[in-house]
């Protein structure tokens, strides 16, 4: 399973870096479940009400581009440590939390 599991996660990955909403939700389940803690944002239930958020996300942080470092596997789970690069209105670098 953690060859799939790993697999999932490096596609989905590079689907966000393409920017290719068809690719990224053909990785998620119908009853995908997208949390967001951030105070700016909602989470939301389902992969068209995600594929929806993804267009106007997408063409906001034209620049989104995340780095993978690793891909931490156990059975069917994952994380996937890495920077992110994402600029709405210039550039920056930020790591999951926030930080620079």
């Amino acid at each position: 399973m953690s060859d799939v599991t790993r697999a999932a996660v490096e596609a989905y990955m590079a689907a966000i870096n393409a920017h290719d909403i068809d690719r990224i939700t053909a990785c998620v389940t119908d009853d995908f479940y997208n949390e967001h803690t951030a105070a700016s944002s909602q989470s939301l239930r389902g992969r068209d009400a995600y594929r929806v958020r993804l267009g106007g996300f997408l063409r906001d942080y034209r620049e989104l581009n995340y780095e993978l470092e690793d891909v931490i596997v156990e059975g069917d789970r994952a994380a996937a440590p890495g920077p992110t690069r994402i600029s709405p209105a210039g550039s920056g670098r930020l790591r999951a939390g926030g930080r620079r």
